[in-house]
């Protein structure tokens, strides 16, 4: 096997091979250096375009999830998904309003498409522009769909093609329908197009990742932190730790790692548990209590707790305001569809706590005037990206964009960690709120641009 770094960019794969950046392209049946209009689109240097004649060469993993490719890959258990090919570009089946049809899967393709049939009677949520090598730029009404493919459900936005495009893709036995990056994105998927087939190996990879994490936890040496629990408490504030340095910048974290170290603090083999207490990421010594303990231990063990803290933020913040406004989580975190509850200790422990407090925690450690402008990019680029991939419709996105305004408003900001935090309002520890004020801040900035600018993508 020889395993690469796989990088998503608005929708588009792109692996760092030795040879070059290069676009992984289902859509193309034969390899090439890329059009200028596709350059010109993706603006990044990619020097090849994988298409079907080298993808089918060897079993190659696309994970998406962990931000890897690679090729000769064994075969690994998961869900199968037979493939049709047509003219050099594969077919696979799925089920849309009660009705099977065969869709070209294209992971070239930002935007998935659809038939003007099979959306009659539907409204679109919007036009987007999209390009074609042969056809050049053009915009497209869109419309949010869910689909199903397997036993899998996906929620994406599905264009109506052109009619010239539409009638050139009938010429070649296609019927219109194009399944893009969506179904690829955050998932781990294997290619085994010499045999017609795809398999999704997500939850297979996750267990197993979960599995060598809890035995690696297990013969980790006493750590530094461990040895200042030691010291006296009253001395204890003195030692108090900073956030180590992060070894990568805020948007290639939240975007490749970040579900990863939630995976790992939330449990490595009991996946299920998602109740945090904001106690587990503050300097010191957490409560004798396993739920407290264990995500504490982990999260010190995190080689980019600063940016784990932003992203943690910013998916809070979003996921609770998606749920506030449709009753539902749609975003995949750390392998499960779901909340992850951030709880308190004492009386509020069964409601679920404001992702704010998780400002608050950022201002009890000591942070230089440099270290503050950083977190405050941190934030800015997680929420960001949040924002950008959220799917929900034009009303919805609407109304949970005014949710989120008025979440992190100036009067909405927490005060006081009081019971979440150990030995209540005696905590020694007191935050410092010039740093909090300035996160807000930087969270808050990203709201104004988006509720000004509709046409951010989400």
């Amino acid at each position: 096997m020889k395993t690469y770094k796989l990088e998503t960019v608005d929708g588009h794969l792109l692996a760092h091979l030795p040879q070059a950046l290069s676009l992984i392209d289902t859509g193309s049946p034969l390899s090439m250096q890329p059009p200028t209009i596709v350059l010109d689109t993706i603006q990044r240097p990619n020097k090849h375009l994988l298409g079907n004649d080298e993808l089918s060469r060897s079993q190659i993993l696309l994970d998406s999830v962990n931000g890897k490719y690679v090729r000769h890959v064994d075969r690994i258990a998961g869900e199968e998904f037979p493939l049709r090919p047509c003219l050099g570009v594969f077919q696979i089946a799925l089920t849309f309003r009660g009705e099977q049809w065969h869709a070209c899967l294209d992971s070239g393709a930002r935007l998935s498409y659809v038939t003007p049939e099979a959306v009659d009677g539907l409204t679109p949520i919007g036009n987007e522009p999209d390009f074609h090598p042969l056809l050049g730029n053009f915009d497209v009404p869109v419309y949010e769909l869910t689909i199903t493919v397997g036993s899998r459900t996906i929620t994406g936005r599905f264009g109506v093609l052109p009619e010239s495009l539409g009638s050139l893709l009938t010429m070649f036995g296609l019927n219109g329908w194009i399944l893009g990056s969506d179904f690829f994105r955050d998932r781990s998927i294997i290619l085994d197009l010499d045999h017609n087939l795809v398999v999704d190996v997500t939850e297979t990879l996750a267990h197993r990742r979960n599995l060598e994490r809890g035995s690696a936890q297990g013969r980790r040496e006493p750590t530094l932190l461990n040895r200042l629990l030691e010291i006296d408490a009253a001395r204890r504030p003195d030692f108090r730790p900073r956030l180590r340095t992060a070894k990568r910048d805020a948007l290639d974290y939240h975007i490749n790692a970040f579900d990863d170290d939630l995976r790992l603090v939330i449990g490595a083999v009991r996946a299920n548990r998602t109740d945090l207490s904001v106690a587990s990421f503050c300097p010191g010594d957490p409560p004798m209590v396993p739920m407290y303990s264990e995500p504490a231990n982990a999260f010190r063990s995190l080689d980019d707790q600063r940016w784990f803290l932003c992203s943690l933020f910013a998916s809070q913040l979003v996921d609770q305001a998606c749920h506030s406004v449709t009753g539902s989580v749609r975003q995949m975190r750390a392998g499960t569809l779901g909340q992850v509850r951030l709880v308190g200790m004492l009386g509020s422990y069964h409601d679920t706590m404001h992702p704010s407090f998780l400002l608050l925690s950022f201002g009890l450690y000591r942070l230089s005037m440099r270290d503050e402008e950083r977190i405050a990019n941190g934030i800015r680029a997680a929420l960001t990206a949040e924002l950008r991939y959220m799917h929900a419709t034009a009303d919805e996105r609407s109304r949970i964009l005014a949710k989120l305004r008025h979440a992190i408003a100036a009067d909405s900001t927490p005060t006081s960690l009081r019971a979440f935090l150990p030995n209540g309002d005696d905590y020694e520890w007191k935050p410092n709120f010039e740093v909090v004020e300035k996160l807000r801040v930087a969270a808050a900035t990203v709201m104004e641009h988006v509720m000004s600018d509709m046409t951010l993508p989400c």
